[in-house]
């Protein structure tokens, strides 16, 4: 670097170190110095304001009291003072709009209402004030002469309220700025204290149910378990019992249908119940169970023995030595025995399972370790870790945006 480039080189700008709270402070003040250096303008121009609005009440007063000497058409002058009545009523609007103190937020907002009321009756009082000039001419362009210069005092200081709002502008964009981060360090904090608190309740639930696993582990170890699981072994064996038995009941009773179906046709009525036997053609298994002491079918193969014997039943030599075998082997009390064993053991394991408190215990175990478990899923940390990373983002865009601001028009360097 050469002797002239170190001379005149740009000295490096300094910047005062401050925290978001002194350089929010020191935007407040700005804002402070800019608007009371404006309250002196403001009020003089809300004291013009004020003696203009007297000016446009009183040539108001004059319009709603006027009377022509002129001649003019009576469907006229009647439109022309339903007319005046709303006319005045809407314009004097614009006579009572204030302002709440000097300050430049309180004067924008009056140059705002007055412009939404200008346009309003700008808009509006065309057709009425057409009559009302007609007959009211010099009274009604008098009206409109104080609309102009209370108009004309808005316009002339609408540039200097520019300027004051531009002045205050960066220092009220400041102070948003520094909310804003102070909300998202505010979020920032309250997201890693609830990642810190899952991963805390996780790893608890997570020692909980390896607890409940080794539990679990040691009962269905247990000869407990190992007996519950023969009981249910046991009712399975039963329920497949049952339906080989089912099966006999039907099988046999298939045997002998069409001898005991010739027997049905030639039984008189009383000889034995006629509406049980003819349930066993439609149902055999059910017939069976609701056939007491097996009567109605054990008489039906002797009835039909006695039958063939006595040539009554013909062309059933197989189905009729079946019925014989079956009476000498009292084959259906026997398949009646056989069904109520099976049916009293199965029930009485049954029982047994159902007030078993080790099934009841395993239960629990397990649905305690799915419930963690679910519990563990809807509290996943992906989802806060996505909405941190987002936030960060934001905040360090927030922050660099702050930095630059403060820099240009503070002079301030934020020390976050």
């Amino acid at each position: 670097m050469g002797f002239f480039d170190i001379l005149f080189r740009k000295k490096e700008k300094t910047y005062e170190k401050a925290s978001l709270q002194n350089l929010e402070e020191a935007a407040k003040k700005k804002i402070e110095e800019h608007d009371a250096s404006f309250r002196k303008d403001a009020e003089e121009f809300v004291a013009r304001v004020n003696e203009q609005k007297k000016k446009l009440k009183e040539s108001l007063l004059k319009l709603a009291a006027a009377n022509t000497t002129e001649e003019v058409d009576a469907q006229l002058m009647n439109i022309a003072i339903t007319s005046r009545k709303s006319f005045v009523k809407k314009v004097d609007s614009l006579a009572e709009i204030k302002e709440t103190d000097s300050s430049i937020h309180s004067i924008s907002e009056m140059h705002i209402s007055f412009e939404s009321m200008f346009k309003d009756i700008d808009a509006s009082t065309v057709q009425e004030f057409a009559s009302i000039k007609e007959v009211f001419k010099s009274e009604s362009d008098a009206v409109i002469d104080e609309m102009k210069n209370l108009r004309k005092i808005f316009d002339e200081f609408r540039s200097r309220l520019k300027k004051a709002e531009d002045s205050i502008q960066q220092f009220e964009e400041i102070g948003i700025k520094v909310q804003i981060l102070k909300e998202e360090a505010g979020r920032l904090e309250s997201y890693k204290k609830d990642l810190e608190n899952i991963s805390q309740k996780a790893q608890t639930m997570e020692k909980e149910n390896e607890m409940q696993r080794t539990e679990l582990q040691k009962l269905e170890e247990g000869e407990e378990w190992k007996d519950f699981l023969v009981m249910k072994r046991k009712v399975s064996e039963k329920e497949n019992e049952k339906r080989e038995t089912i099966s006999k009941i039907v099988e046999k009773f298939s045997s002998i249908e069409r001898p005991l179906k010739k027997l049905n046709n030639i039984l008189q009525d009383g000889e034995i119940n006629k509406k049980q036997l003819e349930k066993y053609f439609a149902s055999p298994f059910d017939a069976f169970l609701e056939d007491y002491e097996k009567k109605t079918i054990n008489s039906a193969l002797k009835e039909a023995d006695k039958a063939g014997k006595e040539n009554k039943i013909k062309g059933e030599d197989k189905g009729l030595e079946k019925i014989r075998d079956m009476i000498a082997s009292d084959t259906f009390n026997n398949l009646a025995k056989e069904w109520q064993r099976i049916n009293s053991e199965a029930s009485e394991t049954s029982e047994k399972i159902e007030n078993s408190e080790i099934s009841r215990k395993r239960d629990d175990i397990i649905k305690s370790i799915a419930n963690r478990e679910s519990e563990i899923k809807q509290h996943r940390r992906e989802k806060i870790e996505e909405q941190v990373a987002n936030l960060e983002k934001d905040y360090l865009s927030h922050k660099d945006e702050l930095q630059q601001l403060a820099k240009e028009t503070m002079s301030m360097e934020v020390e976050f």
